[in-house]
């Protein structure tokens, strides 16, 4: 190697493991912090086609896009999905939205731009206009059997202007 010559930059965790060999920690980054996944979905019985509403979870913070009580969600919304790395995977989640970074790496893709790993700043994903931040209204306000009135696609979308980044 010349003097000049700088060693290479390790990659990244996220482009080196699978998501079965990551720590916590590593497990827990992936999340970009957008809050999608935290929308009420319903499902068709026959299709299994989601249909994605902006009524978000009562735990969700509108502002920050996270939950208000991670680490004791399940005390107040039993029903809330722990992700599991064999089910993403497998794809099993549908409701996953497009530009997840679980999904994307269990894909074989990169990370979006505006994730906080890539870009280095948590907000660039209010910024890339990909969070729920402003779009939402919580479930506390909406009875279960009026969400068939707040349907949008936006959520299960990649955003205009934006390709997904290419398979490895």
């Amino acid at each position: 190697m010349d003097d000049f010559e700088s060693p290479a930059e390790p990659l990244p965790f996220w482009r080196t493991k699978r998501l079965e060999e990551l720590d916590r920690d590593e497990w827990e980054s992936l999340c970009d912090r957008c809050g999608r996944c935290c929308l009420n979905k319903l499902e068709d019985e026959e299709t299994g086609e989601i249909y994605w509403t902006n009524v978000a979870c009562r735990l969700l913070d509108h502002a920050s896009a996270c939950c208000s009580s991670y680490p004791n969600r399940h005390d107040f919304v039993p029903d809330c999905i722990e992700l599991d790395p064999d089910e993403v995977v497998s794809q099993t989640y549908t409701w996953l939205p497009p530009t997840c970074g679980y999904r994307l790496i269990a894909g074989g893709r990169d990370l979006m731009w505006w994730h906080p790993l890539v870009s280095g700043d948590p907000d660039t994903v209010h910024a890339a206009g990909i969070s729920i931040r402003n779009r939402v209204i919580s479930e506390v306000d909406v009875p279960e059997d009026r969400l068939e009135d707040h349907l949008v696609d936006w959520p299960g979308l990649v955003p205009d202007g934006t390709t997904l980044p290419p398979r490895s």
